[in-house]
């Protein structure tokens, strides 16, 4: 008798536990997504600083270039 009380018990505490990883699952690939997303935005705007300095730096040195 009380070994299909554990039994039940043992069924019932894994299938919560499943349920729960399942969720852990889904929310831990939501987060993953949502970090991809927030970096490709970071390099995409990071690229466009990074042209802008270059702009202003070969600006000077081909005026410097053009002058000899």
């Amino acid at each position: 008798m009380l070994n299909q009380v554990d039994a039940g018990y043992r069924s019932e505490l894994r299938e919560i536990n499943d349920l729960n990883f399942q969720r852990f699952e889904a929310k831990l690939e939501q987060r993953i997504a949502e970090l991809r997303a927030d970096l490709e935005r970071g390099f995409k705007e990071q690229t466009r600083w990074m042209f802008v300095a270059w702009t202003t730096l070969l600006i000077p040195i081909i005026g410097l270039w053009m002058r000899r």
